[in-house]
């Protein structure tokens, strides 16, 4: 009887710790669950509208050389002389390198006289055969000789001419690979040559802009650098397939200008002129948050801040087009973006 109670006795003690312990975590679960903020964010909205909009439209892009080459060694050789270095401007048919012609010299006045040996024996045995002292196979061997001189002649000046490099086109050296003294061969780099004397702006069209464009069509660029000054330029090319952003690139040959020139890789703008205006909702462009590729805004619904993900149309310098995911009405926020998550509380400090 006594090892009875003592047992109940240690069973109830266990039930007891057990039972507390379940209660220690249901509290300490209850402590540590999220507790949702009673602290709503000030933000600033303004209400989408539609509006009617210019369809002249500009968008941004950057400036390109038109012309930009790698100039490769079609031969091989020792670098003999070297007249150009990094950032220098050449001219067209300048000599940049040569190699070493000693040897080529030599193949090449071998390869002469070969040649003159082979005409003036074909020509003899024309003759010959004519009254029968030679047969028309030893003609016909002859004269295939000759074209071989003429080929191992025709070879050799090639060999000397690609030794001797040229810049194929005016422009300035952006890079130098080689040294008077290095070894080449086929397929070496030796410099690369730039050309800004024509520039190519380069900029992504929304596909609603697509059908106020057409090729050779004039367009004003101005550079970031140089606020206030305008280039004119022509649309050259019209791609055919959109990037991932949905926007079609297009390529405006540009003339520099040596007062105010552009460099490579500069940012600018383009501004395409078009008669008449169309409806669109338009929102500011403080407003959207993401790139042009995923662009997304915050609107307020029932005091809580909602993520849309907008398509978006013309950019101008303070307003952005909205083709696809917002609604007149839609209360989109302009100011306080970076304190928001989806679903945040917030609170209008000044709507619009």
């Amino acid at each position: 009887m006594k090892k009875f109670i003592i047992i109940s006795i240690i069973a109830i003690v266990c039930i007891a710790g057990i039972f507390k312990l379940y209660i220690n975590k249901k509290q300490i679960d209850a402590n540590s669950a999220p507790r949702e903020s009673k602290v709503s964010v000030p933000v600033f909205v303004e209400t989408v509208k539609e509006s009617k909009l210019d369809n002249s439209f500009s968008v941004n892009g950057t400036f390109d050389p038109a012309h930009e080459i790698a100039i490769i060694s079609q031969t091989q050789g020792k670098i003999v002389k070297l007249d150009f270095n990094s950032g220098d401007f050449v001219k067209e048919g300048q000599v940049l390198a040569s190699c070493d012609l000693e040897l080529l010299q030599a193949q090449k006045d071998l390869a002469e006289a070969n040649l003159n040996k082979a005409r003036k024996d074909l020509k003899k045995f024309q003759e010959m055969l004519q009254s029968k002292a030679a047969t028309q196979t030893q003609v016909d061997e002859l004269q295939l000789a000759l074209y071989n001189a003429q080929s191992a002649y025709v070879t050799v000046n090639k060999q000397i001419e690609y030794s001797i490099i040229n810049a194929p086109f005016s422009g300035y050296i952006t890079a130098k690979h080689v040294e008077k003294g290095s070894m080449i061969m086929p397929g070496t780099p030796i410099a690369e040559l730039m050309d800004i004397s024509t520039m190519k702006f380069t900029a992504g069209i929304a596909e609603s802009d697509l059908a106020k464009i057409k090729s050779n069509q004039e367009v004003q660029i101005m550079a970031d650098i140089y606020q206030g000054f305008t280039y004119t330029g022509r649309i050259k090319n019209i791609g055919m397939k959109a990037d991932g952003s949905r926007r079609f690139p297009v390529e405006i040959e540009v003339r520099n200008n040596t007062a105010k020139p552009i460099r490579s890789g500069m940012y600018g703008m383009a501004f395409f002129s078009s008669e008449g205006t169309h409806n669109a909702m338009v929102i500011p462009r403080t407003a959207m948050i993401g790139s042009i590729k995923d662009p997304y805004v915050f609107v307020v619904e029932n005091d809580r801040a909602i993520r849309k993900t907008i398509k978006v149309g013309t950019a101008s310098e303070n307003t952005i087009e909205v083709l696809e995911g917002l609604k007149a009405g839609d209360q989109v926020v302009v100011a306080g973006q970076i304190n928001l998550d989806e679903n945040t509380a917030v609170r209008i400090s000044n709507a619009k």
